[in-house]
């Protein structure tokens, strides 16, 4: 695992070495971490487009990335061979341990989506933003309570005491 030194510039967040973290040449390995950067550039962009990057998060940051990742390769592994495979000694059916790591995963970038307020439900939890004012309408001031609490004006209840004149 490699160390980071943070600027503390949110603007420069540092990408980590995805080569350290991903090593190899093979195909596989390069994939990896070209996703792996493409991931890290999304939460990057997310959270500075909601005002909410801050140095501190580039470990959280990572996490989720790698979160996301393990998840990416058990989603695959499932797909491959489904969520029940027979057990490696007695062919029983059992559990994919894929599945489970799968499920793992999913739970752990959620709950770190979550802190990083990335979702829009856990974006918006700090409060609400006011409705916007409610515009008057012709039809408001003639649905108004008169001075007798009716709603309906009735012939007389004008507020001059005179018909209305005609338009």
């Amino acid at each position: 695992m490699n160390v980071v030194t943070l600027d503390p510039q949110p603007a420069d967040l540092p990408e980590p070495d995805w080569q350290i973290e991903f090593p190899g040449q093979s195909k596989l390995a390069l994939a990896t971490r070209t996703t792996a950067s493409r991931y890290w550039g999304t939460v990057v962009r997310e959270l500075r487009g909601a005002n909410k990057l801050a140095v501190a998060n580039a470990h959280a940051i990572k996490r989720l990335v790698l979160a996301w990742m393990i998840y990416d390769r058990a989603a695959l592994e499932v797909a491959r061979s489904g969520p029940i495979v027979p057990a490696p000694k007695t062919k029983t059916p059992m559990h994919n341990p894929w599945f489970t790591a799968m499920t793992q995963a999913g739970k752990t970038a959620a709950s770190i989506e979550a802190e990083l307020t990335i979702t829009p439900r856990s974006r918006d939890a700090g409060g609400e933003l006011p409705a916007p004012p409610r515009r008057a309408t012709p039809a408001d001031r003639f649905l108004r309570p008169m001075d007798g609490g009716s709603r309906l004006p009735r012939p007389g209840d004008e507020p001059n005491g005179e018909p209305d004149a005609p338009a």
